[in-house]
């Protein structure tokens, strides 16, 4: 169980850093949006597409190593949650198992006290015939 909960955890910090990296990405593509738009209003044409497209090769630069980022992250809780179904998994046969024995033990001590309880019927009748 601390397992599993340890496991959750990750599974949670790393669903958390999706979500500011996602954020994060946003932040920059509006930044980018900004920037062109300035450079629009303050230079001319030529010039402004020059630098816009500088500015959209870095700004794709940045987003594939934050897809390459989300990616692994993706990967990693993919392992995680996979992790969590195994030992979910194992979790319950253990239990399917602790049934199965509990069921046989109390079938055993049920068993017994009927011996028993013949046993002690016997020795009443011999102790009674004495």
């Amino acid at each position: 169980n601390a397992r599993i909960d340890t496991l959750q955890d990750k599974a949670h910090e790393g669903l958390i850093k999706i979500n500011s990296l996602s954020d994060e990405l946003e932040n920059l593509q509006q930044e980018n949006k900004n920037l062109h738009e300035e450079l629009e209003e303050k230079t001319g044409e030529s010039r402004s597409l020059e630098i816009s497209a500088i500015a959209l090769r870095t700004l794709q630069d940045e987003l594939s190593t934050k897809v390459s980022e989300l990616t692994a992250e993706n990967n990693y809780l993919r392992c995680v949650v996979s992790t969590l179904e195994k030992d979910q998994n194992d979790t319950k046969k253990s239990n399917e198992n602790y049934q199965v024995q509990r069921a046989n033990l109390e079938d055993t001590i049920s068993l017994l006290r009927s011996e028993r309880d013949e046993m002690t019927a016997k020795i009443t009748d011999l102790l009674m015939e004495n």
